[in-house]
């Protein structure tokens, strides 16, 4: 699959240093825009973890961008400088702001994007929050537009994707290569729909969000491209290669700081998450027979993370997909997102049908380490 990526903006020039725009700092950029491989490198190469979140504020990624690393790999400094410059300039694009007489003045910004490429098959593009080609030339036009005022902002995406002109595989819908044998949160089962398609234009939002920055604490709620988990790659629990779903979002943008000996155990990362997926089939059993239906299943996670040592870190994370037999999900809201021991055993008979994932990941960091066999950093 050949893709090309445009940006329509101010033309940047790098090596410039970082500093923020003030008036986008809450803002939080699109996940699939951020360069999280240039990120996470500076941050490791700076002695600092890389961020749980994603996305996070302009001011954290700020944060994380300006870090004096020893970088040895000039072009990833190249590249981590040419990132500085873009949030130095608003992220490329107009801007325009309104009236200094106000105390809090509005900023707006307009931006855009072209993606043009070839796709043999039909498929869907990895991070493009569900974006599906048919086989052949096709295209696809986003504008964006982000608007600040204070503590609140809010950013809109719209969408035109569709078939420049034809080629690569030609399907009818029944040969095995249609039938992918996917159907994850992730919208993965697209890949069908991608494959049998031909000259159809499609418009949708991948980005439809509105948010607060209130003191130590991030709150959105909205349609987004979502990912976030433990680990470097922060996507075990949501991949943002599937569509965006509607949720509401609070985590923190920095630690708990407690008193006494309770601030060794306040936790540095926090996050609470409650929204609703795609339609789909849900099967489910109870003692006499199987069952299914079509349902909007609730989508509940929650992330808790503590910075142990310089050179470790642990985090908690819990999703799960969740809907009602019958009724509603009222009753078993605390079951669902805080499951005892054999929980999920007893719901595959009785009570809410869910699909759920707890994971625990640990991670270490070293530098300059003095054995022989391991890495000499990590």
């Amino acid at each position: 699959m050949l893709v090309i990526f445009l940006s329509l903006g101010n033309l940047l020039v790098p090596g410039v240093s970082f500093a923020f725009d003030p008036r986008f700092e809450n803002l939080e950029p699109d996940a699939r825009m951020v360069p999280w491989n240039t990120v996470s490198r500076v941050a490791l190469e700076s002695g600092k973890f890389p961020p749980v979140y994603r996305s996070i504020s302009g001011t954290e990624l700020g944060r994380y961008l300006d870090l004096a690393g020893d970088v040895t790999d000039w072009s990833e400094q190249a590249t981590a400088d040419w990132w500085r410059a873009r949030f130095l300039l608003a992220g490329g694009g107009k801007s325009w702001t309104g009236c200094e007489c106000k105390t809090y003045p509005y900023s707006l910004r307009l931006q855009g994007r072209v993606i043009t490429g070839f796709s043999e098959l039909g498929d869907i593009l990895p991070a493009e929050a569900g974006l599906a080609w048919a086989p052949g030339w096709n295209a696809s036009f986003e504008p964006v537009v982000d608007w600040s005022a204070g503590v609140f902002w809010a950013t809109v995406s719209a969408r035109l994707s569709g078939q420049v002109a034809t080629g690569g595989e030609t399907f009818l819908g029944t040969e095995p290569l249609t039938w992918p044998g996917w159907s994850l949160a992730t919208g993965r089962d697209q890949v069908r729909q991608a494959r049998i398609k031909d000259d159809v234009w499609f418009l949708d939002a991948p980005r439809f969000l509105v948010g607060a920055q209130l003191g130590n604490w991030s709150l959105t709620g909205g349609w987004a491209p979502r990912r976030t988990g433990p680990g470097l790659t922060g996507a075990l629990t949501l991949d943002y290669a599937g569509a965006s779903f509607p949720a509401l979002t609070a985590r923190r943008t920095s630690p708990f700081q407690w008193s006494g000996f309770m601030d060794f155990v306040a936790p540095d990362n926090l996050l609470l998450r409650a929204g609703k997926v795609s339609k789909r089939t849900v099967h489910y059993n109870d003692p006499w027979a199987h069952y299914r239906k079509e349902a909007r299943p609730w989508f509940f996670q929650w992330l808790l993370g503590w910075d142990v040592f310089p050179w470790f870190r642990t985090t908690f994370t819990h999703t799960v997909m969740a809907t009602a037999r019958e009724g509603t999900l009222w009753p078993d809201l605390i079951q669902v997102n805080f499951p005892l021991i054999g929980t999920t055993w007893r719901e595959s008979e009785s009570g809410p049908i869910t699909d759920r994932l707890f994971a625990v990941q640990m991670e270490f960091r070293w530098r300059n380490a003095p054995w022989p066999l391991l890495p000499a950093q990590a």
